[in-house]
């Protein structure tokens, strides 16, 4: 069972079944709740959808994204809306760092600047108190990827 903070939607699965109960209603389903090996396996479109979330599966890169509506309003918002506040959602995505190590900060990394070039707010650069860079793009999905870095304590790229 689960259902929203505000309990206005109620949802009960059970093991097996291609049917789910929502709100005293049952409703068909794709595929239904399986226990394999140790671990429950769920729906996730249904669950998400049925809770009023944005999903969308990539296949080429065998990721779901699921947002909730205030976070697919800032996605909008970041792809399409005021570049101030796009820019400011765009600071806070995470930071997805592909085959490239993270850089660790250390003593004295306490100060942060951020660049975007102008009219943009899909590519930035973040410098770790002058001690490490890192170039980051929005792709479509609005994940944030790291595409370079630089240590300049290491003096590695």
């Amino acid at each position: 069972m689960f259902h929203t903070k505000d309990n206005k939607i109620m949802v009960k699965l059970k093991e097996g079944e291609k049917k789910a109960n929502v709100n005293g209603k049952s409703v068909s389903i794709d595929a239904g709740v399986v226990n394999k090996n140790g671990l429950t396996y769920v729906p996730l479109r249904f669950i998400s959808e049925t809770l009023g979330a944005y999903v969308k599966y990539n296949a080429k890169d065998n990721r779901v994204i699921v947002r909730t509506p205030t976070a697919q309003q800032e996605y909008e918002t970041l792809m399409h809306g005021d570049l101030t506040e796009a820019r400011e959602i765009a600071l806070k995505l995470p930071e997805i760092s592909g085959d490239a190590p993270m850089l660790k900060g250390g003593e004295g990394y306490h100060h942060y600047g951020f660049t975007f070039p102008e009219g943009e707010a899909l590519r930035f650069i973040i410098d770790n108190a002058g001690y490490d860079y890192g170039y980051y793009e929005v792709n479509e999905e609005g994940l944030a990827i790291k595409k370079w870095q630089y240590d300049d304590v290491a003096k590695r790229e």
